[in-house]
């Protein structure tokens, strides 16, 4: 999991269901959140704004009370952690899509049908 640090206070960010559903919340959509986010004049805004979804989603996985807000990320994280809040929301992104198929792939498995299955195929 993707973390920053601001103010000396360790922030993970998760992207989830729960992340998802705020930022339709906040921008109708993940294709206008992304538009947002490439948007020179929303860039910065967008990347403090994610900080805090990502990481209320994470505190609230945590079963903590979410109290991040895009003013506190605003006014405690200075202009040269941009840089480094912008890989780390990038990659949290990156982490929450493959998230999905790191679950399919630990789907339970049904051991009977595979063994009918290779019965009839002869194995």
């Amino acid at each position: 999991m993707q973390t920053i640090t601001i103010q000396k206070r360790e922030i993970p960010l998760r992207f989830d269901m729960t992340a998802y559903e705020m930022i339709e919340a906040r921008w109708e959509g993940y294709a206008e959140m992304l538009d947002a986010l490439g948007a020179r004049k929303t860039r910065s805004r967008t990347l403090c704004e994610l900080i805090a979804i990502f990481g209320n989603a994470a505190l609230i996985a945590q079963g903590r009370e979410p109290d991040l807000t895009h003013d506190w990320v605003a006014s405690n994280m200075s202009p040269r952690q941009r840089g480094e809040a912008d890989r780390a929301v990038g990659a949290a992104i990156r982490e929450g899509m493959r998230m999905e198929e790191d679950e399919e792939d630990q789907a339970p498995q049904d051991v009977v049908l595979e063994e009918l299955e290779a019965k009839k195929n002869g194995a």
